[in-house]
């Protein structure tokens, strides 16, 4: 039994000369590059169908479909003889924008360190 293990461990180990026979890589590289070249081909005739940036037909239909944005302005605020000026209504919205982010955050801890406690 041992003569049989060794004689399958050594029928196809060579004269040493062939260790470094890499033919068969240098194969398996060259188709794998051959493979990459017909995807790197089919990816670009892809992209050329869909365009890029602005001469896109995907993102023309896209934007299309969706709503303009406002136009960037302020007006001052009137409020009878009051006048509340753009920069404190946006430091207003600073502020309201702050807590509505801290409250959650503390909203989420909340949920978190509590789940435990709370039974339906």
């Amino acid at each position: 039994m041992v003569n049989n293990l060794v004689s399958r461990f050594t029928e196809e180990v060579g004269d040493g000369n062939d260790l470094f026979n890499t033919t068969d890589m240098d194969e398996t590289l060259d188709g794998l590059a051959e493979q990459q070249a017909l995807y790197n081909d089919d990816v670009n005739t892809l992209m050329d169908e869909i365009g890029d940036g602005s001469s896109s037909g995907i993102a023309e239909q896209v934007t299309s479909r969706l709503p303009s944005l406002p136009s960037r302005s302020c007006t001052p605020l009137q409020l009878g003889p009051m006048q509340i000026s753009c920069q404190a209504s946006n430091t207003v919205k600073l502020w309201l924008s702050w807590i509505v982010y801290f409250w959650t955050v503390v909203s989420i801890v909340d949920t978190f360190f509590r789940s435990g406690q709370r039974t339906a």
